[in-house]
């Protein structure tokens, strides 16, 4: 070895005992590679797994977490520890060992110039059994998992982190004269090669300073960290000529090569010390978007981890430098200055002179709309600008006035300036003498706004009670229109519905003008109803509801509108599924608009109104007296409606043929066909009660009674009153139970229809069964009887993610018509999801299938359901899921599996579980007289001639030392030709099995495939 490439640390830190100990913790994690355990995934999700596949944590603990915490959330944590109590590894060779196993391919640099220098630095621990070098995942991460906890536990942090500032000073300080004029090329990149100097690659061979290694050094050394990045700054720009004057830093804007300036938190640190000067925080921020954003108050992804604080750096630092790039900015042209770029990095802008001069400075231009995340022009910057805008600490409303008199800015353009800036609203309002602008102005941001965050919403919130999801798809809210249209007045309500275009860069703002002209009467019902009829508009649709009721016969004009919108619902199945979907969105927004016009609660209410209104009135007219003939139109005991005929007391089978013509009597034929329609739909609304669990009070089921449909479908019903815990059947007020007891309501008792589940967490689910089964009652759907579905241990242990019917094969076009009925719908990228948008979540069923052109050759595969949050889209966990959402999930899931799975044998999804599937190896590697197969709880482990295998019980993920295998299944393959003792044909359990056999005697496999992923 050279005398330049000598080790400088050999006497604390021993090359030789590292390898010998650290190999022998290699050893440990072979000899425990099988050992099982579980561990916390995506969203909360428990999986079991084993050590080879790697170490993880099991359990999320968080930032707050201790080392001695996170030492211990790993699998088999006493046994690393006992490792090194007997190591006897000192807090050097600890460091030195996970240095190295992390940069095991280039341990002393990518640069073979620089290894020799590198050696100086770090020993050679070439003799570690770290296995092959890969370029992606390896063994070798499982060590430096175990190490790194050891050393944040045992290590004394301060020494080492002072130990790296003085190794990365020293290779400063001694870098070879020879390199330091020498061009050191990357071919890292895909499309070129990239030159550095020695200024940039001394800092990847360097020890790196984490963020908790600079929390443990002193102020002094800190200091000396922040200078040394200056001074490689400085020699990155200078060179080939060395430099020791640190202004050069100043000179370029745009350095040529990547010595970064110090982190963020560090500078602040510094300067919150004393240590560096404002004019250091302005410089710096002027190469920092983030430093700058903070400086002005800004949000940083650091405070969430107290990295920085907000608002920690005093005003007057970013004043200036803030004052300057405005100032630059605001004399422009149409061309960029070169304060453009730093625009984007001002948070907010104080003064009100600031919102004058902008307006006059854009003159005519229009604001920008939408969001523009690249541009430069002049229209894009200054808006911006403009929606950063606020007050000074000193000024107020008078100041607003005062320059808002003083300025050329019309009306028009201040009322455009209140929806583009909302922050100006209310001072708008006030300036101009518009009572309750900023309503108007949050009225149109509730329905036409295409962007709405938390603060949006909150805002909302306190005007309107509609749930957001609702504006969304088209909801308005016509109480809150009328009192501000009352108060803004005509002339200015048409200024705001022009502004109201910035508020949107969609169609939203020609919805909003369609639906304010229905409510202001210039859209007449007539044209609506053209549109609709001839168009099927589904604008119009919605709009139908929003147009200003009769004045002289306003229950029959909400009657004759509920009834279009039916049929406008039952025309729509001549058309497509997707078409199908829109319109009834589109129905049911119609639906709500006209129940909150007509002064209803919500939707089902209404629609129940609207029903017991149609049939009252055609049961005044129930009985028709012709000659001596009566004809009498009669619901039946299930609910059903019928024509009943009798001449002389005698019953007739038929209406006499010379009456059939009568206007009366097709009149009440027609009646009939309408009360059949309300039947089904009446069976269906209490069906979606019970599954949506809404709430009625016992006064509202009184009045529900009234409907001859409903009274008969719904006494047939349990009833259930959460609050008092008591359930049974209605009847004048009372609630009958199972055994016969009565139980008296008060008239603002909650009562919800029963679901399986309510009755099964109150234990009385047996008792109705029996009951309705020994009374003979026929319910109008199932309600008792229904089946109902439970978490299981397995759905428990995954958290947020059901498996209970993966593997099982369907066939797609039957599944997509079984779960379209049922309010399911198909997204192009996630499948077929049902959206619960008061509930705040999205259902969505995972397949391998193409389900807007469903493939007949190859029946895809279930895999798992699970289910969303609509807003942020994370897994929420089953166990957060309304027991009755999940169930009504599962039986719809189980419904496709019963109905449209593929072959002739209805699979048992109950017996397709891990557990059922470990059983079923053990037996089937007996009969095969398979002996190098071992099973454990999550696992099958096998050893082959050519290697060693897992397969995973749940997915039959089949992976060799720890890496994946693509072992791709066509499930139809196994159906019949894998023989599954015990138990019926389960694709998945095939496929495991099958697959099982195949890796067993992989000396036999012929498919180059497979062979190839196990030779590589």
């Amino acid at each position: 070895m050279s005398e330049s490439s000598k080790f400088k640390f050999k006497d604390f830190i021993d090359a030789k005992k590292i390898i010998t100990q650290v190999n022998q913790l290699i050893a440990l994690v072979a000899e425990n590679k099988q050992h099982e355990y579980q561990t916390e995934v995506y969203g909360g999700e428990i999986a079991t797994t084993y050590i080879e596949k790697g170490i993880r944590d099991i359990k999320k603990l968080g930032d707050e977490a201790t080392a001695e915490e996170l030492l211990n959330n790993i699998p088999l944590a006493d046994v690393w520890m006992a490792w090194y109590e007997k190591s006897g590894l000192n807090d050097f060779e600890m460091y030195a060992t996970i240095r190295y196993i992390k940069r095991r391919n280039t341990p002393f640099g990518e640069y073979k110039e620089l290894e020799p220098f590198g050696r100086q630095y770090y020993p050679d621990l070439n003799g570690l059994n770290l296995g092959e070098k890969q370029a992606y995942y390896n063994t070798s991460n499982e060590y430096v998992t175990i190490l790194s906890r050891l050393f944040k536990v045992y290590c004394e942090e301060k020494t080492i982190a002072s130990f790296k500032l003085d190794i990365l000073e020293d290779m400063i300080a001694n870098f070879p004269k020879n390199l330091k004029l020498l061009q050191f090329q990357s071919s890292r990149y895909r499309y070129e090669v990239k030159t550095y100097n020695w200024a940039n690659v001394v800092l990847p061979l360097a020890p790196s300073l984490s963020h908790s290694n600079l929390e443990h050094i002193s102020q002094e050394e800190l200091q000396r960290y922040w200078g040394i990045y200056m001074y490689l700054i400085a020699q990155d720009i200078s060179h080939p000529l060395p430099t020791t004057e640190v202004k050069v830093i100043t000179e370029q804007a745009k350095r040529p090569g990547i010595v970064p300036f110090p982190a963020v938190e560090t500078t602040i640190k510094l300067y919150k010390a004393g240590l560096i000067n404002d004019d250091d925080l302005r410089f710096q921020a002027l190469h920092s978007r983030e430093l700058m954003v903070i400086m002005d108050g800004g949000f940083n992804y650091r405070m969430n981890y107290k990295l920085v604080e907000r608002d920690s750096i005093p005003k007057h630092v970013i004043a200036p430098l803030k004052a300057n790039i405005l100032e630059t900015e605001l004399e422009r042209g149409d061309l960029a200055t070169p304060a453009t770029d730093y625009i984007s990095s001002i948070y907010r802008v104080e003064g009100i002179d600031y919102v004058f001069r902008i307006l006059e400075r854009l003159g005519k231009d229009n604001f920008e709309r939408g969001y523009s995340y690249y541009g430069d022009s002049k229209k894009t910057i200054f808006s911006d600008l403009l929606k950063k805008t606020t007050f000074k600490d000193t000024e107020s409303y008078a100041d607003f006035a005062k320059h808002a008199d003083a300025s050329k800015v019309t009306k028009k353009r201040l009322i455009e300036l209140a929806c583009y800036a909302t922050q100006w609203t209310a001072f708008v309002g006030e300036y101009l003498g518009l009572e309750n602008l900023d309503s108007a102005v949050w009225w149109f941001q509730a329905h036409a706004s295409d962007y709405m965050n938390s603060e949006k919403e909150t805002i909302i919130s306190r005007y309107s009670n509609i749930p957001k999801s609702d504006f969304a798809i088209g909801a308005i809210d016509i109480d809150w229109f009328n009192k501000v249209y009352q108060t803004i007045g005509k002339s200015n309500w048409k200024l705001l519905h022009d502004a109201a275009k910035y508020i949107t860069d969609g169609n939203g703002h020609r919805q909003v003008k369609l639906y304010s002209s229905v409510m202001l009467g210039e859209v007449k019902i007539t044209e609506t109803l053209k549109k609709i009829k001839d168009k099927r508009d589904k604008d119009y649709v919605r709009a139908l509801g929003l147009i200003p009721l009769s004045k002289t016969v306003p229950e029959k004009d909400v009657l004759k509108r509920y009834n279009l919108l039916q049929d406008f619902l039952k025309e729509s199945k001549q058309f497509g599924q997707q078409r199908q979907e829109s319109e009834a969105i589109a129905v049911g927004i119609a639906l709500d608009n006209l129940s909150r016009n007509a002064g209803y609660q919500d939707r089902v209410r209404f629609s129940w109104a609207m029903e017991a209104k149609a049939t009252q009135a055609i049961m005044e007219h129930a009985v028709l007296n012709i000659e001596e003939t009566e004809i009498e139109l009669v619901i039946n005991d299930l609910g059903k409606a019928d024509i009943k005929v009798s001449k002389a007391g005698k019953s007739l089978k038929n209406i006499p043929a010379k009456f059939r013509k009568d206007k009366q009597v097709i009149a009440l034929k027609e009646h009939k066909t309408y009360l059949s329609r309300q039947y089904s739909r009446t069976r269906i609304s209490l069906e979606n009660a019970m599954v949506n669990e809404d709430k009625f009070t016992a006064l509202e089921i009184h009045n529900m009674m009234q409907h001859p449909i409903v009274k008969v479908m719904l006494r047939k019903l349990v009833l259930f009153v959460p609050e008092k815990e008591i359930s049974g059947f209605y009847n004048a007020g009372t609630l009958t139970d199972a055994s016969g007891q009565t139980h008296p309501l008060a008239e603002d008792d909650v009562l919800l229809i029963a679901h399986a589940s309510h009755l099964y967490q109150a234990v009385e689910w047996d008792m109705y069964q029996k009951y309705v089964f020994a009374e003979r009652i026929t319910q109008p759907f199932k309600q008792v009887f229904r089946e109902l579905y439970l978490i299981t241990n397995d759905e428990r242990e995954h958290s947020n993610r059901s498996e209970r019917y993966q593997g099982h094969q369907i066939q797609p076009k039957k599944t997509v018509a079984l779960l379209r009925g049922r309010g399911w719908t198909v997204s192009m990228e996630d499948g077929l999801q049902k959206v619960y948008h008061k509930r705040g979540f999205i259902a969505t069923m995972y397949a391998m299938a193409d389900w807007y052109s469903p493939s007949e050759a190859e029946a895809p595969t279930l895999e798992d359901i699970c289910f969303h949050a609509i807003d942020s889209y994370k897994r929420i966990p089953l166990t957060e899921i309304p027991p009755v959402v999940f169930s009504e999930i599962m039986r719809d899931i189980d419904l496709v599996v019963s109905v449209a799975h593929v072959g002739g044998v209805d699979p048992e999804a109950s017996h397709s579980t891990m557990e059922m599937r470990g059983a079923l190896a053990e037996a089937s590697a007996q009969l095969f007289k398979l002996k190098n197969i071992t099973v454990k709880e999550r696992h099958i482990f096998i050893k082959g001639t050519l290697g060693e295998y897992s397969i995973h019980l749940g997915s039959g993920q089949v992976s060799k030392n720890g890496l994946s295998l693509s072992i791709i299944p066509v499930h139809s393959q196994h159906r019949g030709r894998m023989f599954l003792p015990f138990v019926d044909e389960d694709p998945k359990s095939a496929e495991i099995i099958s697959k099982m056999k195949l890796l067993s005697e992989d000396n036999k496999i012929q498919d180059p495939t497979i062979l190839a992923q196990i030779n590589s």
